[in-house]
């Protein structure tokens, strides 16, 4: 918001190519937001269950259906509701395509239900083989958490790390969220489950390519309605970024308050930062391409039109590792990881003056 102009798309806020802006439509106050929940259907609220499989099963398999009875779902107008006695289960399950490797992450279920029943989340790494235990990931089958339900419904929560480049192999896999209900006694029970998510942490946030006029905002919200000021970052051209304690929300925009001219951004990063473990060497070469077009006229006089309000930089840096740490570092997280841009890393100084090379 405002809305993007007509020549514009919102992707290009997220294509990696900077030099392809999303160009806002009108001067004025605005913001770019996302809805970082992994999972799909989160509150159950489709018809089908889509994005969720069946789970159900045992000697007397359990049910798992939808349910619209008021009491039996936290917002909207449904929830998951798991049937089943102690000689059977309910569940579904969702695969989760595309999260990245030592990324940190937050997963959140509530329940309600039966005390005589118990809830688990499995949390499986389909390119590892292992499952998260609440601490660790290893090969045995066992829940990431537990909860025994009660009369209202509880958050129910577990905050993780996705094995990292060097154990999984791989910079993205697929995660499979698990839920399992089942009964303590002879007796059939039950219990519900809504309003569910699996986000990234953000401690990182950054802006590449833009013409604003007002000091942009990070903030977060868990409803989409209440929000929290991170950061508050400071301009600079072309490309500025702010760092903070890592926070885990569903909803995070980058807003600003008001604007000369209609904005563009070229590309706006949410992550995560991490310190590298060796510093390049003094001596930064820099080298600047600017495209467009000179020449001169019958008079003698000349011409120039550029085709880049910020013309490209590029900065050769040159790493010496001093551990072997460090020269894993370089040679997974840097050069492989974002070889030929695939996976875009963005490199920042750690600097408490006001002034750097490049950056603040």
């Amino acid at each position: 918001s405002p809305s993007a102009a007509s020549v514009s798309d919102a992707a290009n806020l997220y294509d990696g190519d900077p030099g392809c802006p999303l160009l806002f439509g009108s001067a004025a106050a605005g913001y770019a937001k996302v809805d970082c929940n992994a999972l799909t259907n989160p509150g159950f609220e489709t018809s089908t269950l889509s994005g969720w499989t069946s789970l159900d099963g045992g000697f007397s398999p359990g049910t798992s259906s939808q349910t619209p009875t008021a009491g039996e779902f936290r917002s909207g107008s449904q929830a998951l509701k798991l049937t089943t006695s102690i000689s059977g289960w309910a569940g579904r399950y969702q695969t989760v395509s595309g999260i990245r490797a030592g990324e940190y992450r937050k997963a959140t279920f509530y329940v309600k239900g039966s005390t005589d029943s118990a809830v688990r989340l499995y949390l499986f790494n389909t390119t590892t083989g292992n499952y998260y235990d609440g601490a660790s990931w290893a090969s045995a089958f066992s829940p990431a958490v537990s909860a025994t339900p009660s009369g209202s419904f509880v958050a129910v929560s577990v905050t993780y790390r996705i094995e990292s480049y060097e154990i999984a192999g791989a910079d993205s896999m697929s995660l499979v969220w698990s839920i399992y209900m089942v009964g303590n006694s002879g007796a059939t029970v039950s219990a519900y489950v809504d309003d569910c998510s699996d986000v990234p942490g953000v401690s990182f946030a950054s802006i590449h390519g833009h013409n604003l006029s007002a000091d942009p905002t990070v903030e977060s919200s868990d409803d989409d309605s209440s929000w929290t000021t991170r950061a508050t970052m400071t301009r600079k051209r072309p490309a500025f970024f702010s760092t903070f304690a890592i926070v885990y929300a569903r909803y995070w925009k980058i807003a600003w308050a008001s604007a000369q001219t209609a904005p563009y951004i070229g590309e706006a990063v949410l992550g995560q930062y991490e310190t590298c473990a060796t510093s390049p060497q003094w001596g930064l070469t820099e080298s600047r391409d600017i495209p467009g077009v000179r020449t001169r006229g019958p008079s003698g006089r000349h011409a120039v039109y550029n085709y880049a309000t910020d013309p490209p930089r590029s900065i050769t840096m040159t790493f010496s590792a001093r551990s072997a740490a460090a020269a894993l570092e370089l040679s997974d997280s840097l050069w492989l990881r974002s070889g030929q841009g695939l996976y875009p890393a963005v490199v920042v100084p750690i600097d408490t003056e006001a002034d750097v090379y490049y950056g603040r």
